[in-house]
């Protein structure tokens, strides 16, 4: 149905175009005992009323209808088709957005449906509430119809016309037909001066006793027609072929009228060249190239072209073609051209050839940008290259990868760089690896130039390593030694330790520090440090984490309450001690009789350790080393177990 739709909505002047905005059309047709009105209106809603009204010279205006389109329910229920449906509620089953979008697109097409519909089918007219049969009726009286269209209660349009029985002549005699032979059937054309009208064609063979009617369906003329040379071709007839024809002319109530008189023509045959076949089209930025299959008994060829498909064709040969090739060299880049070959033989020339489309575009691309060079600042990096001189230059591609062998180089921007610099901003961050950029050249038809040279960049480091952590210290009367952990960054150089004085961290090493601990040997009564780590760019680490060291401590911890017990599988050891100074441990353990002691546990703040690598019917010795914040270190006593579990 959506596709009847489409094929009428390219039908040049609507049906009935006088029905504009919401103005009634009413068409009326008396006979012997009835009137039957048939309206239109171009904005068809399901919604619409219609009131007819009556009246005549002795009685006053009367309502003698009130008219509804049937709904949708009961059409369904009526057992109708759903394309039929579809042209009176075209939206109704329209679920999504984008079905009623596109139904809306198409709803002319649908409003020139409904009216031929409504023209051809008295039934259809019934359906949506726009045909009436007054039975009501005295022939020798004149009657005004008065027809209102109600919408949303309110009056949107109405007509009046008058009717009276003796008046009403049949004009729709067609006055003149005529039949003319041609090589492709048989052209016909009759008077049509009354446009928008519908017709039956009806033809006898020369060897049939009676006509058969070659429409389907009615044959529907609107104004374009009267400009052809013929209105109908019955291309169906063989070569010489002979055959009669008449027309009838079909008014709006579906009813045939007489035909018109008897014609006779045939299919006429001339010896023209067959057409020529199997075209094939190659475009080059040169040059156009035809190939065709060659025509039996013919003297040669000739080539049209046109910028346009619909016409505007013009021979581009001056003498005939003997080959079947041809080679267009005249022609503008990025310009549409349409081709046809016909053939000729000593009679005349064959009908066209199919069209050809060739499309020429430039395909040469720019010369490739030079001298590519870049300059790296924190962050960001500044890419420049030798300006093209090009009349058709967009601007240029350009193109980073990390590896320069890498086959898929990424685009920098989605969109052309107009300039012959670039600004490419990246993470400060990304300065551990080399990059590479290459730039090439693109013109108005988007051919790509070659690609330029590689420059490899890598962004300054501006990341400073994480700053160490003091894990311990330990506090003589003569010394102060510290310890921290390892930074663990790939660019590390060294350490430095800084100590504050008179509001000032004031630098303690001449030299980089590579270890993890230092000795200060000339403590003050208060000290406060801060360690930092350097990378081999010179980025130091934030002086935050500070450590502060009031007073010389050689007391050792003291620790009491050791325990061990088997716990879940594994073998959970603890102690107590309350010094407030207290820092961690390292628990040492050794199996059988061996005296040889392993430290298994590694540095640990807390005072519980779950050792859970022990081997089921082994005995096992720990001792715990305890320190303080100072560095002194207490030894626990040795705990013995067996685990059994």
């Amino acid at each position: 149905m959506k596709k009847l739709i489409i094929i009428f909505m390219i039908l040049s002047t609507l049906l009935f175009a006088q029905a504009k905005n919401n103005i009634l059309n009413v068409y009326v047709k008396v006979n012997e005992n009835s009137i039957h009105l048939k309206w239109m209106t171009k904005n068809y809603k399901s919604s619409n009323i219609y009131k007819l009204y009556k009246t005549d010279n002795k009685s006053k205006e009367k309502l003698i209808a009130t008219i509804n389109a049937v709904s949708y329910k009961d059409l369904q229920n009526s057992g109708y088709k759903e394309d039929y449906i579809f042209m009176i509620y075209p939206f109704k089953n329209a679920k999504t957005l984008k079905d009623k979008i596109q139904l809306r697109k198409i709803e002319d097409g649908i409003a020139v449906f409904r009216s031929l519909s409504i023209a051809q089918d008295n039934q259809f007219a019934k359906n949506i509430g726009q045909y009436y049969i007054d039975k009501n009726i005295d022939k020798n009286i004149k009657y005004t119809y008065k027809l209102v269209l109600i919408e949303d209660a309110k009056e949107i349009a109405k007509t009046i016309i008058s009717v009276d029985k003796n008046s009403i002549k049949d004009k729709s005699d067609i006055f003149w037909i005529q039949a003319k032979d041609s090589t492709d059937g048989v052209k016909l054309s009759w008077d049509t001066s009354k446009k928008h009208s519908f017709y039956h064609i009806y033809r006898k063979l020369e060897n049939e006793k009676k006509f058969y009617r070659l429409t389907k369906t009615p044959l529907y003329i609107d104004s374009s027609k009267s400009e052809k040379d013929f209105i109908y071709m019955d291309s169906n007839l063989k070569k010489g072929q002979k055959a009669t024809y008449f027309v009838r002319k079909i008014d709006i109530f579906g009813a045939e009228k007489k035909p018109t008189r008897h014609v006779k023509a045939q299919r006429v045959i001339i010896l023209k060249p067959k057409p020529v076949t199997n075209i094939f089209v190659k475009n080059s930025s040169s040059k156009i190239s035809l190939r065709w299959k060659k025509v039996v008994n013919t003297l040669g060829y000739n080539i049209y072209r046109s910028e346009n498909s619909n016409g505007g064709f013009k021979k581009l040969n001056k003498k005939l073609i003997k080959k079947e090739v041809f080679f267009d060299e005249n022609f503008k880049e990025n310009q549409n051209y349409y081709y046809y070959i016909t053939s000729v033989n000593m009679y005349d020339e064959s009908n066209p050839s199919t069209k050809m489309l060739a499309f020429v575009r430039d395909i040469t691309p720019p010369s490739f940008p030079k001298n590519l060079k870049a300059t790296v600042s924190k962050g960001k990096v500044l890419l420049k290259w030798k300006k093209q001189n090009e009349k058709d230059l967009l601007g240029y591609k350009l193109y980073v990868s990390m590896d320069k062998e890498n086959s898929e180089w990424a685009l920098v921007t989605k969109n052309a760089i107009k300039e012959n610099i670039y600004l490419h901003v990246r993470p400060k961050e990304l300065s551990r690896n080399f990059y590479y950029y290459r730039v090439s050249a693109i013109d108005k038809t988007f051919n790509e130039s070659a690609l330029s040279n590689i420059v490899k960049v890598k962004l300054p480091d501006v990341t400073p390593p994480p700053e160490p952590v003091l894990t311990r210290f330990n506090a003589y009367s003569s010394k102060i030694i510290l310890s921290w952990e390892k930074v663990l960054v790939y660019d590390f150089s060294h350490y430095n330790v800084y100590k504050k004085k008179d509001k000032q961290f004031i630098k303690l090493n001449n030299k980089p520090i590579f270890k993890t601990n230092y000795i200060d040997k000339n403590p003050s009564s208060i000290n406060e440090y801060v360690i930092t780590a350097v990378d081999k760019s010179n980025n130091e680490s934030k002086k935050i984490k500070t450590a502060i060291i009031k007073k010389h401590d050689i007391i050792s911890p003291k620790v009491s309450g050791e325990s061990i017990k088997i716990y879940k599988n594994n073998i959970k050891l603890s102690f107590v001690c309350k010094d407030k100074d207290f820092n961690g441990f390292d628990l040492l353990r050794s199996s059988g009789n061996t005296n040889k002691y392993i430290n298994i546990s590694g540095f640990k703040k807390k005072k519980s350790y779950i050792d859970k690598t022990t081997i089921k019917g082994k005995t096992y010795f720990y001792i715990f080393k305890v320190y303080d914040k100072s560095g002194n270190i207490t030894q626990s006593k040795t705990l013995q177990i067996t685990n059994k579990i």
